[in-house]
This record gives structure tokens, C-alpha cells and sequence, in this order.
């Protein structure tokens, strides 16, 4: 083999001598000069021999090879230059945004620390997956940004309504249209696989709103959670709503049996009897119910009886100052002993049964 490379390279270089190589021609070039004159295509004069042999190796202006733009001759082979890769500086966004987003969340920390350009991509909304918002702290222009961190990728979404201490109908009307807002943008967004969502302090904000705004916020909350597909988590703390809008609520959480932790303090005002058989009802369609938190106002002893049935629920808290009898709490130990009790009653020692 050794040999044969040998006389194929002596081959090469007889070939090379007798004139320029097939890949350039032997006619001019519009990008890299005008090749070799005619006189070298000639038998070239004693005169020009030495300018003929330059040419012929050298057959590009030196304007061409500052820039980079030619075929450099090197032992007898054409070697190209390659355009030099991109920089992750020069990198489009949209690029960085899709290859940063089939990292872990790991790598994705890593990554951040690597550059500008990576860490430009880490911050980027479209990669989080849990967002808490304060209504206190937004006004109408940063709804947009709100708009650009809510995506398909969110898992969890949290939203605090307490906005000031002594609210006004001015600045309360303000929050409730923002928080319309922000409603509306998931439901747009056809955010279907949020695992937790939590709304908290919404009966400090609704208390002196009028029943059109309670109404239209409570149907955007029911048309959420009913979008839901994973829903695990829901808190509705000091939800305080009429009867009418809690029901909606409610309705809607019966349908949603993969839900393990629910919170409804203070979801409805009243003590109404229809009230607790609908609670009743929502803890037996709840089979897979780990973690409940309910007013005491609405408990009572058929609330207790229905959901000691369920087996999978470990911990059970009340708020507030009213418990239920002892007949309900006797019961609820006697079919699930192992279930913890935690009682919270404000004003009263607590209780731990």
C-alpha cells in the first residue's frame, strides 16, 4: 500500500506541474480573481516563467485571502474554508428558548451560569412552571408581563387578592378587573395541567364588590378548575361568596376526583343546611382526598360520618369556633382509627383528638 500512495502522490505532483487542476479552470473568475493569463496556458517565455508559476499556485488576489473567501492550496489539495460557528452571543433567541427547554431542571441551572446568552434563555417565562402573583403589587401595564410568564409549561399558579388594609371600592375594583384579567389570560392560554392552584384572601377583596364583578370572577374560577385535567391542590382560602357563586365552585369540584388536598375556608357565609349536604356529598366524591380544610361553620355530623368512609384520608382540619358533636367525632374514630385530627378553634383552647 505504501508503494502504491507513493506513485499516486508522485502522479499528483507530475499532474500539478503541467498546469492548473480541473477544480478551478482555466478561464477567469468572477469572485477569485482572474485565474491564470493566456500565457501560461501557452508554453510560457523564459520571461515569464517564474510569474506563470506563481499564478499557478497562488491563483487569488491578496484582497481574497484577508477576507477569508478562497481555497487555500496546500501540498497540492484544495482545502475550503468553513464558515466559522456561531456564537452563542449571536445566537437567535427563539433557537437559545427551544434547546434550553429540553434540558432538566438540573442542567437548566448550569446552563444559566455558562453565559449571557443562557442565562438570558433561564429567565425566559416560557420555561416556569409555578407562579405566584400579588394583586397589590400589579397596576394594568403589568398584566403584559404576566401575559408573557403564563404558558402551557405552568404546573402551579398562585394568586394572593389581599391588596390593602381598610380596601376601598376604588383600588378594589381596580385589583378585581386585574385579577378578571389574569383569569381570562388562562383561560385563553388553555392551561390544562396545573397541578396546584391557589386563591387566597378573595372574600376580603369581593366584600365590597358589587354581585356582577362576584359573579363574573367566580365563573372565570369555575371554568378554570373544570379545564383541569391533573389538578391535585386547590386552595380557596377566605373565599367568602354568596351561596349562588359557592355553588358553581362546588359543582365543579365534585367532577375533579384526582384532587388529594382541598382547601374551602370560608367558602360559604351562611350555616345552611343544604350548605353541609353539599359538603357532604363533595367529601364522597372525593375518594382520593388526603387533606381537607373546611370552615366549622358548614361541619356537621353526617360532614364527619362521610368522610371517615373514605380510608385514603389522613388529615383533617377545621377552622374557626363552632364544632360539630361528639356523636360525629366518636364515629369518625371508630371506622378510620388511624385518621390524625387537627382542630383549630380561634379564641378557644385547641383540641387534638
Amino acid at each position: 500500500m505504501d508503494c502504491m500512495q507513493r506513485s499516486m502522490a508522485i502522479q499528483n505532483l507530475a499532474d500539478y506541474d503541467k498546469g492548473p487542476s480541473k477544480d478551478y479552470g482555466t478561464g477567469p473568475s468572477k469572485d477569485y480573481g482572474t485565474g491564470p493569463s493566456k500565457d501560461c496556458q501557452t508554453e510560457p517565455s523564459k520571461g515569464t516563467k517564474e510569474s506563470c508559476s506563481l499564478k499557478r499556485k497562488y491563483p487569488f488576489d491578496e484582497a481574497d485571502r484577508n477576507n477569508g473567501k478562497f481555497r487555500k492550496l496546500n501540498g497540492g489539495r484544495a482545502l475550503e474554508m468553513q464558515e466559522k460557528p456561531r456564537k452563542w452571543t449571536n445566537m437567535y433567541q427563539h433557537v437559545m428558548i427551544q434547546v434550553f427547554s429540553h434540558l432538566t431542571g438540573k442542567d437548566k441551572s448550569s446552563a444559566a451560569l455558562t453565559c449571557k446568552s443562557w442565562y438570558q434563555a433561564f429567565l425566559h417565562p416560557g420555561h416556569w412552571t409555578s407562579i405566584a402573583i400579588n394583586l397589590k403589587d400589579l397596576d394594568f401595564q403589568s398584566v403584559l408581563k404576566v401575559n408573557e410568564a403564563i404558558s402551557c409549561n405552568l404546573k402551579s399558579i398562585s394568586i394572593d387578592c389581599f391588596v390593602l388594609e381598610g380596601i376601598t371600592q376604588c383600588n378594589g375594583f381596580t385589583a378585581c378587573r386585574i385579577l378578571k384579567s389574569i383569569l381570562q389570560i388562562c383561560l385563553q392560554k388553555q392551561l390544562e395541567n396545573l397541578r396546584l392552584i391557589e386563591i387566597t384572601n378573595l372574600g376580603t377583596l369581593l366584600n365590597t364588590m358589587p354581585n356582577e364583578m362576584i359573579r363574573d370572577i367566580t365563573k372565570l374560577i369555575k371554568r378554570l378548575i373544570e379545564n383541569q385535567t391533573k389538578l391535585t391542590h386547590l386552595y380557596l382560602d377566605e373565599a367568602r361568596v354568596n351561596t349562588t357563586t359557592g355553588d358553581e365552585i362546588l359543582q365543579a369540584i365534585q367532577e375533579k376526583d384526582t384532587i388529594r388536598y382541598l382547601s374551602l375556608s370560608g367558602l360559604f357565609r351562611n350555616e345552611d343546611e343544604d350548605n353541609k349536604i353539599k359538603l357532604a356529598i363533595l367529601s364522597l366524591k372525593l375518594r382520593h382526598m388526603i387533606k381537607l380544610i373546611i370552615s366549622s361553620a358548614i361541619i356537621s355530623d353526617s360532614v364527619l360520618m362521610n368522610v371517615s368512609g373514605n380510608e385514603l384520608v389522613v388529615i383533617f382540619e377545621i377552622s374557626h369556633s363552632k364544632q360539630p358533636s361528639s356523636v360525629g367525632w366518636s364515629h369518625l374514630k371508630m371506622l378510620n382509627p388511624g385518621i390524625q385530627l387537627h382542630v383549630f378553634i380561634q379564641h378557644l383552647e385547641k383540641y387534638n383528638n
